[in-house]
């Protein structure tokens, strides 16, 4: 699976995407409940991607067990995240969720090793985790002590949704029939509003005049363009590159999401956010390498100083 530059672009879309979404989400949760916030956010995103699917000719599968892993994967990869991490963010802020969120490279590289054949482990993957998880502990710092007794659960919820978006990632390797990424973000959309209307819709939504435009706005927006153009990419990236690559959006995503808060809510911008993206990006970098590439630069120099002798 070679990565390519549209690759990198699609990653960093992502992670300005999925950045942006914790401050959308902190914002609707002051007048809806974290049920109906992940309920909205799915059925505004399955209405665009089915009506572009069905003029692009939609594929459904024909197998049992291709519906089965959809099913999973709509539930491992919306309705548990986008409830847990509506729940976190009524108790954390989201700087906070968001740099929990940024452990799932860590979770998907141990998954891909222990149930894929093309993402095992290398000396460059590990590198770069560990400078991955050196920029979430970077940023960590003035957020305080991420590890203290209060907003425990909340803490622990998140890090239950970085785990479930690694394993809807792998699941989708797992799909036998090939129905592309467009066919497969709008069943899995679809089949998140039929498993997530019945406790939204029994928990009450007010007439829609009575929400605020700030709220709504913020809806809409994770309906486009954190969950309906987000997983497009997501899918697509994850059936032409593996997941543990897309995986690494992880990291970046807890940078652009200081960096939101910083330009929508007026939270001051510290230097470890800098210092977070550079290592963010060196570990991107090199979790591309592989020993045979490494080696090959190493013979070539040796070559290259023994003609200069």
């Amino acid at each position: 699976m070679q990565v390519r530059a549209i690759h990198y672009i699609y990653i960093l879309i992502l992670a300005v995407v999925w950045g942006s979404s914790f401050t959308a989400v902190k914002v609707a949760i002051d007048e809806f409940t974290p049920m109906q916030v992940a309920f909205v956010r799915v059925l505004i995103g399955a209405v665009i991607i089915t009506a572009v699917s069905i003029f692009g000719h939609l594929k459904l599968p024909k197998m049992a067990k291709s519906w089965a892993v959809l099913l999973l994967i709509a539930i491992f990869s919306n309705v548990v995240p986008f409830s847990l991490i509506g729940w976190a963010s009524t108790i954390s802020d989201s700087s906070t969720v968001s740099i929990l969120m940024a452990t799932s490279p860590i979770f998907a590289l141990v998954f891909a090793h222990i149930f894929t054949e093309d993402d095992r482990f290398t000396l460059f993957k590990c590198i770069s985790v560990a400078l991955g998880f050196s920029a979430v502990m970077v940023l960590a710092l003035p957020s305080g002590n991420l590890l203290d007794s209060s907003n425990l659960l909340a803490k622990f919820a998140t890090l239950m949704a970085a785990m479930s978006y690694v394993i809807a990632g792998l699941l989708t390797r797992k799909l036998d029939e090939k129905i592309g990424a467009r066919s497969i973000t709008s069943i899995v959309l679809v089949l998140s509003v039929l498993l997530l209307a019945p406790a939204a819709f029994l928990q009450g939504f007010s007439a829609l005049d009575t929400y605020s435009n700030p709220s709504l706005f913020s809806l809409l927006y994770l309906g486009v363009f954190s969950t309906a153009l987000a997983l497009l990419i997501r899918y697509s990236l994850i059936l032409q590159v593996g997941y543990t690559f897309v995986s690494y959006t992880g990291f970046l995503v807890p940078v652009f999401a200081v960096i939101f808060g910083a330009l929508l809510l007026d939270e001051q911008l510290s230097m470890n956010a800098y210092i977070a993206l550079l290592l963010v990006l060196l570990a991107l970098a090199i979790s591309r390498l592989n020993p045979q590439t490494f080696s090959s630069i190493v013979n070539l120099k040796r070559v290259n100083l023994k003609e200069r002798k």
